[in-house]
C-alpha cells in the first residue's frame, strides 16, 4: 500500500516532488505530505479517517475519498487484478481545487 502526493492541477501524474509545485503554498504542500504519511499503509478507509482525526485534523468520508480540513483530499484506489497480477491499493493525496492558500 502506498500513498502518493499530487498537485490539484495534475491528478494523473502523482509524485511526491509535485507537492512542492507552484500551485501550492509551502504549508499546504507540507499538510498534503503529512496526510500521506499518516494514511500510508492503511487500506481501510474508516481506519484511515480515524487516524487522521487522531492526528488532530477534521476528516470526512465521501465514497472512496477523505476530505481533511476542507483543503486536502485523499482518494483510496482499491486493489485489483491487472494484466500483470494483483495491483496494490494506494492513496492519491492532493490539495482540494477550491482551497485558497491564503486561508491556511
Amino acid at each position: 500500500m502506498t500513498a502518493e502526493v499530487c498537485p490539484a492541477d495534475d491528478i494523473g501524474t502523482a509524485t511526491r516532488a509535485a507537492a512542492a509545485s507552484t500551485t501550492t503554498t509551502p504549508s499546504l504542500a507540507l499538510m498534503v505530505d503529512s496526510v500521506a504519511q499518516v494514511i500510508a499503509g492503511i487500506s481501510i478507509i474508516g481506519h484511515a479517517c480515524n487516524e487522521l482525526r487522531a492526528a488532530g485534523w477534521s476528516a470526512k468520508i465521501a465514497a472512496n475519498r477523505i476530505t481533511v480540513d476542507d483543503v486536502v483530499e485523499a482518494q483510496l484506489i482499491p486493489s485489483r487484478f491487472g494484466a500483470s497480477g494483483l495491483v496494490e491499493a494506494r492513496w492519491v493525496v492532493s490539495p482540494v481545487a477550491e482551497a485558497i492558500p491564503s486561508e491556511l
